[in-house]
Formats: C-alpha cells, sequence, structure tokens
C-alpha cells in the first residue's frame, strides 16, 4: 500500500500552456512548505517490489519522517484554471498530537 502523502499537480504545457507554466512552480512551493512542515519530500521514483510475500510499504522508511511525494501529471481534466491539484493522504494517517488527519 502507499503509505506516503502524494501531490500530484497538472504540468501538461501541451493541453494547457497555463498547466505547463504553473505546474513547476506549484510543485517547487509544495516541496518547500512540505520541508517546512518536518515532510521528507521525496523525489527518486518509488520502488516496487511486486513480491506476493512482500506486504511491506511502496517506498522506503526515510529518517521517521512523514514522507511527501510531489509530480507533474498529465491532464488531469475538467479544470478551468491552471494549478489543478488532487492530494493523496493515505487512510489512518495522522496530524501532529496524534489525531487522525480530517482528510485520511
Amino acid at each position: 500500500d502507499v503509505e506516503d502523502v502524494l501531490v500530484l499537480i497538472c504540468g501538461h504545457g501541451g493541453r494547457d500552456a497555463r498547466c505547463g507554466i504553473m505546474g513547476p512552480v506549484l510543485r517547487d512551493e509544495f516541496e518547500q512548505k512540505l520541508a517546512l512542515r518536518d515532510f521528507n519530500v521525496v523525489t527518486a521514483p518509488v520502488e516496487v517490489n511486486l513480491a506476493v510475500e512482500n506486504t511491506e510499504r511502496i517506498g522506503g522508511d526515510v529518517s521517521g519522517k512523514s514522507i511527501a511525494r510531489v509530480g507533474l501529471i498529465s491532464h488531469i481534466g475538467g479544470h478551468k484554471f491552471a494549478g489543478n491539484v488532487i492530494v493523496y493522504v493515505p487512510p489512518g494517517y495522522e496530524v501532529q498530537g496524534g489525531r487522525p488527519h480530517p482528510l485520511a
């Protein structure tokens, strides 16, 4: 299962030039702000072990911090303005203090 916070930003400049311009700006901003909130922002590709007996998480534990991945993706669709973002918060994710995250 994916246990990292994922931030997916439309950066498909071929579909909409605004996304091609704003996507990288938003990516950099999310990476910076998440790092300030003590997230380990991982930019390396996800390593997936497809072995059936492997029940570990996708990704890898790095330094005990919460992990966030931020990336540009192709056209999400249906958006009128650039800056369309999908944020995935894994089930059971907790906010500071141990309370359940409202989006998890």
